[in-house]
């Protein structure tokens, strides 16, 4: 199922785009807080997956939503947003009134879209109706993309620009067996990647719901940059430098629900 191989700037940004197409970026508290959430369709129903704690808003209305118009995946914190082509922020329509099902145990959450509700530009749902529990071999590829704080820039007027980020990890089972893990730590539906930005100085605030990715196999002799949902990203562990991921048995369990 899972492909790996080293790299290169061609491979990682084709995979960027696939990455790109299905991420929404979510903005809270009047545009100064951001997470990120992962446009999935689960049979007949479209959501938005994410992580529980980002969704405090007290009414869905207060939140918008950014996608991807194509070209680079630029938003900002507040309703001033700026890419190459403009990016504007959007309220959407769910299915019943304020309607999420949650997870609390393991942080993770759906947003159920109305019928109606469609992705702008060129943003679409990941088909996840198929999605099963898995184990990542060790060493296999993850990689994932979203809106950390700290990669931002003051705009003028108060408001300030925030980009994606992307970035590729490997997977490693050894991680699970950390030192100081905390007891809220669930190891048969949560598992570990190395953060590597934070040599960077890039604080992981902002990525929380993004989904976590693997490249499949090649299907023939040409590589293409396929993709399979593995996790999303709910928290960060500061003193081990580990974000923590809720893996795909929470994940499906949840969208059984919706």
């Amino acid at each position: 199922m899972f492909t790996d191989f080293q790299f290169n700037e061609a491979h990682f940004h084709a995979l960027e785009e696939g990455m790109a197409r299905h991420t929404v970026m979510i903005s809270m508290s009047r545009g100064q807080e951001v997470g990120t959430g992962t446009l999935l369709s689960y049979g007949s129903t479209n959501l938005i997956l994410t992580a529980n704690h980002i969704l405090r808003e007290q009414r869905l209305s207060e939140l918008r939503f950014g996608f991807n118009h194509g070209g680079n995946l630029h938003a900002s914190t507040t309703s001033e947003t700026a890419t190459r082509k403009p990016l504007p922020y959007y309220t959407l329509k769910f299915r019943e009134r304020d309607e999420i099902f949650r997870d609390e145990k393991n942080d993770i959450a759906a947003l159920i879209l109305h019928p109606t509700e469609k992705p702008r530009g060129v943003a679409t749902f990941y088909d996840a109706s198929a999605l099963k529990p898995l184990a990542i071999p060790d060493g296999k590829s993850v990689v994932f993309l979203g809106f950390p704080v700290g990669n931002s820039a003051d705009i003028g007027q108060g408001k300030r620009l925030v980009s994606p980020v992307s970035e590729h990890s490997r997977y490693d089972s050894t991680l699970n067996q950390s030192t100081y893990l905390p007891s809220s730590y669930n190891l048969n539906c949560e598992f570990l990647l190395k953060y590597e930005l934070i040599a960077d100085g890039l604080r992981p605030h902002g990525f929380s719901g993004a989904g976590a990715w693997c490249p499949l196999e090649p299907k023939g002799a040409i590589w293409t940059p396929d993709l399979i949902l593995v996790g999303v990203i709910t928290s960060y562990l500061k003193d081990q430098q580990l974000l923590v991921l809720a893996g795909l048995r929470a994940v499906v369990e949840l969208l059984s629900h919706v």
